[in-house]
């Protein structure tokens, strides 16, 4: 599978790409400026084969966050908390937590939280360094 230039969502779809190269290797690692269930929900079944999923998560571009010279010691925690209260809670977003919980508890899923300043990146890695030579 050619791997797209430019996914815009539009012409080419991130869920659709994930979905394609989670097929062909095992681990992925991701860094995003933000994380929700409902996300996780979708890309969840196409990384059931990966052995290892690396997490980094920052923070949502709000402007007065943005502009902090010291970021906040409650982040992401009250974001999290406050996005999981909004959810109308169904059979799937439950399997959907317990498989991540599954998955940190096995050691498959690694989660890390960048604090230190604006961070809003996106992106996927798949494979691993030696994978590509």
């Amino acid at each position: 599978m050619p791997i797209p230039r430019i996914i815009d969502n539009q012409r080419q779809l991130l869920l659709r790409t994930v979905q394609e190269l989670a097929e062909v290797h095992d681990e992925i690692s991701i860094a995003t400026g933000y994380w929700d269930l409902p996300g996780t929900e979708l890309i969840l079944p196409s990384l059931a084969r990966c052995k290892k999923i690396r997490l980094l998560i920052g923070r949502e571009p709000l402007i007065p966050r943005h502009q902090l010279e010291r970021p906040e010691p409650d982040f992401p925690d009250k974001d999290f908390f406050s996005d999981l209260e909004r959810l109308t809670v169904n059979e799937s977003l439950r399997t959907t937590a317990s498989e991540i919980k599954r998955l940190i508890t096995t050691g498959v899923l690694e989660v890390r939280v960048y604090k230190k300043t604006f961070f809003h990146a996106k992106s996927y890695i798949f494979g691993t360094y030696e994978s590509a030579e």
